[in-house]
């Protein structure tokens, strides 16, 4: 499907002082198995609940945080969407949600599988997923046409050197006025949506297996292998050969 994408998803453990935070663009629905975490955005600070699905919007502001006795064992899917997904808040989805709760837990059950023989099926899942909770919890702010459209626009083009100020052009607006509407509805600016989208696809590439790094840098717009690396390190934190090493440890699955 066109509309989802996936960075990650796949289920982990993790220790004391476990600590997330969002990556720019990408949206998380979060399932915790067991474990004691706490939600953090701006002033809101509450507990999470074993048993419940929470979704994060790419736009949201949050951090994930453990204390010193606690062992985390959740599922996550990390993904991008077309539309964007766009809420105040992140929406946490109880056993009251039946159905909700019901088409999650087949998405949990699908995910260690989904390497092997699924995968294909995630991206239709969680496109029909979304559109059940849309529907169940309204939960869409606002839109804004033309920054929807401009994110579609980077979905497509990101391999391209696109500037903002052609973006804006594109869209009869001043450069100025187009970086407020977007970063009103997104959260970020355009430049930083366009090289978090980027270094973002470049990730889910790189741990794939069958590319080459060289491979991915062109598929992804980067000018050589070096320029991705550089690219990857800066927000990760590490090489793509680190990241390649440690992908079995991080439970990820692509």
């Amino acid at each position: 499907m066109n509309n989802i994408r996936f960075v990650g998803y796949g289920r982990a453990r993790r220790g004391a002082s476990w600590y997330i935070a969002p990556i720019g663009g990408v949206n998380r629905l979060w399932y915790l198995h067991s474990g004691c975490v706490r939600f953090r955005s701006g002033e809101k600070e509450r507990l999470l609940t074993a048993g419940h699905f929470y979704l994060f919007p790419e736009n949201l502001p949050f951090s994930l945080l453990t204390d010193e006795n606690t062992d985390v064992d959740h599922t996550f899917f990390d993904f991008f969407s077309l539309p964007p997904l766009v809420m105040d808040d992140v929406l946490e989805i109880g056993e009251e949600d039946a159905l909700l709760s019901m088409a999650g837990r087949l998405l949990v059950e699908l995910a260690p599988k989904a390497k092997e023989k699924y995968h294909f099926l995630l991206s239709s899942y969680m496109e029909n997923y979304l559109s059940l909770a849309k529907g169940e919890c309204a939960f869409y702010c606002t839109t804004d046409e033309v920054v929807d459209e401009a994110v579609a626009y980077i979905h497509s083009h990101f391999r391209e050197n696109i500037s903002v100020e052609a973006l804006a052009r594109k869209y009869h607006l001043e450069k100025s006025v187009f970086i407020r509407r977007f970063k009103r509805r997104m959260g970020i600016t355009p430049y930083q949506y366009l090289k978090s989208h980027r270094v973002n696809y470049a990730v889910s590439l790189i741990c794939m297996e069958g590319y080459s790094l060289g491979d991915v840098a062109q598929m992804t717009g980067y000018a050589d292998q070096s320029t991705l690396s550089h690219a990857v390190k800066s927000v990760f934190g590490r090489y793509p050969a680190q990241m390649k090493k440690e992908k079995s440890d991080r439970s990820l699955h692509f």
